[in-house]
């Protein structure tokens, strides 16, 4: 089988899950290996921004896999299918998992090109990718879904490079049609910081399989009602492009922080 021979050759102990527009360029990679998902059994992404392929190599002299694109619900996938990926990334040998998505903010405050760390979450998704498993590990404390030590960190290390990061709750939507400004309101009103469509099924997976996580959000539009503009996935797409630069520079000094 292919997965298992590539990981004799490296062994990655950190896994990158890359959201809509989010890139890291094949030139910070290196000694690196490429396989489309759709050899790895998974489906392929279906959405722009999302490129459907699984790259092994060296980012800042550390091992990682980094996933290109992910599966959401609203493609038609169910939260198994969705966490098929982080099932790969546990057989390659990651241990630790940093997962970014782009999501829409909640509160004027909290302005399109910071970073949210996400802390907690609100999963209104309505599954759970541990239903039908049958050990008593399903049931699973989710408390501390999000490392502390990962989260102060990442927020030492953006504080230094003196990037605008905020820490907060995000809520997870099935999508694919943008909230309503009630819908926002409610939202908001139940906690929520950001609003997304993905993630927190690779999340509890990743607890299950007994990974630590570290979640960070570019926050790229306001959700509809904060302005007069309406949401849209070019302008997701475009800011989460802008925020790329930055988010590498947290990535260098952070990854090999956390393989130390």
């Amino acid at each position: 089988m292919l997965l298992p021979r590539m990981g004799k050759r490296l062994r990655p102990e950190i896994g990158i899950i890359l959201g809509s527009g989010i890139e890291i360029p094949d030139k910070k990679i290196s000694n690196s290996v490429t396989i489309k998902y759709k050899d790895l059994g998974l489906s392929p992404p279906t959405v722009s921004g999302h490129r459907g392929l699984l790259v092994i190599g060296l980012f800042s002299k550390v091992p990682v896999a980094i996933m290109r694109g992910r599966l959401h619900l609203y493609e038609g996938y169910n939260s198994q299918a969705v966490t098929e990926l982080i099932k790969v990334l546990k057989e390659l040998g990651v241990g630790t998992l940093i997962i970014t998505n782009s999501s829409g903010s909640l509160k004027k405050g909290l302005k399109p090109g910071t970073f949210l760390l996400v802390e907690d979450h609100i999963n209104l998704l309505g599954e759970n990718p541990l239903a039908g498993i049958k050990d008593e590990r399903r049931f699973l404390d989710l408390a501390g879904a999000y490392d502390p030590w990962l989260i102060k960190l990442c927020k030492d290390v953006a504080k230094k490079k003196k990037i605008k990061i905020q820490k907060g709750t995000i809520v997870a939507v099935n999508g694919p049609s943008y909230e309503t400004p009630s819908e926002v309101r409610m939202l908001r009103a139940l906690g929520g910081d950001a609003v997304c469509m993905s993630a927190i099924p690779e999340v509890i997976m990743a607890r299950y399989l007994g990974m630590k996580v570290l979640f960070i959000s570019f926050i790229t539009n306001y959700a509809a009602g904060l302005t007069r503009k309406s949401p849209d996935h070019r302008d997701v797409l475009e800011m989460a492009g802008r925020m790329k630069e930055k988010f590498i520079k947290i990535l260098e000094d952070l990854i090999p922080l956390i393989s130390v």
